[in-house]
């Protein structure tokens, strides 16, 4: 069983990865992002001229509530995709 936070980014619930920074998107709460999607969110930020403030995430980040969920638990709490 793994543990740690998972990249949650897409409306579908994320990518699955596991997150490294939080991000907040103008508009919308804090959310968490891995390294791929974290280069996908700031391009398009740049591209429409928004500020995405990215914080990276620390060990006692992964080891908080959240991060003490498996992954297992965190891929299973998604609504299932059509």
């Amino acid at each position: 069983m793994s543990f740690g936070i998972l990249c949650r980014t897409k409306d579908d619930g994320g990518c699955g990865a596991l997150a490294t920074f939080r991000f907040t998107w103008p508009g919308k709460d804090e959310s968490y992002v891995c390294p791929e999607c974290a280069l996908k969110l700031c391009a398009i930020a740049n591209a429409i001229g928004l500020h995405l403030q990215m914080i990276a995430l620390s060990a006692s980040d992964h080891a908080g509530p959240l991060g003490m969920q498996s992954i297992e638990e965190q891929l299973g709490a998604r609504e299932p995709t059509s």
